[in-house]
């Protein structure tokens, strides 16, 4: 009895485990444990080449976001430059409406000639303007070399010293780009009291 219940009890161990191991996954005799290790190597495998091609796509969507902007970007400044080259171009005509009307306003005899010629003035500053193009302000402002350019110094009673009394040429930016800085004249700065030879008498003998 005790033998009977014994090989039963063996019995109801069922199948062998490598005999539970897919017949398609395995060669015949290959053991179930190196069946599994090759099928999670090659799942680990396929894992980390799945997390490659996702870092390759991530990497891909971040430079080409960073291509978009750039393109952008540098299209915008095209932009810029071209307006900026073309209204240099223009300034020159600009330049000589305003000598134009200078000398018409001296004649007063060519009135109809000045009000055609400020007619044409008026719409080439318009068209300027719808370009993000204005003049800068000069004459009664302090002096700016970022904005000025200075041509000569001369005294005045009227204005601090700095400060700009005439435009000799019209300067112009687009929107905070400076295209051409004004040439103007500036007040010195008066000479202080006593700094002549009028108080020393060294220069008088000097003079001798």
């Amino acid at each position: 009895m005790t033998g009977g219940k014994r090989k039963k009890a063996g019995g109801s161990m069922g199948t062998p485990v490598e005999s539970r191991t897919p017949v398609e996954s395995r060669a015949p005799g290959e053991p179930r444990v190196k069946v599994l290790a090759r099928e999670w190597d090659e799942a680990r495998e396929k894992a980390a080449e799945a997390g490659n091609y996702l870092d390759l796509l991530q990497r891909c969507r971040a430079e080409f976001d960073n291509y978009r902007k750039r393109v952008n970007r540098d299209r915008g400044e095209l932009a810029q430059v071209a307006r900026g080259e073309l209204a240099c171009e223009m300034l020159p005509v600009l330049d000589n409406l305003e000598r134009a009307l200078a000398v018409a306003q001296d004649s007063h005899e060519l009135a109809s000639f000045l009000d055609g010629v400020e007619m044409i003035r008026k719409q080439f500053v318009e068209a300027l303007s719808r370009n993000n193009i204005s003049a800068i302000e000069a004459v009664g402002h302090a002096f700016d070399p970022e904005l000025h350019e200075a041509v000569e110094e001369v005294d005045s009673d009227v204005v601090a010293p700095g400060t700009v009394v005439e435009e000799v040429l019209g300067g112009y930016r687009m929107g905070e780009r400076v295209l051409r800085p004004a040439a103007v004249r500036v007040a010195r700065a008066q000479r202080q009291a006593g700094s002549g030879c009028e108080e020393d008498t060294e220069c008088d003998e000097s003079g001798d």
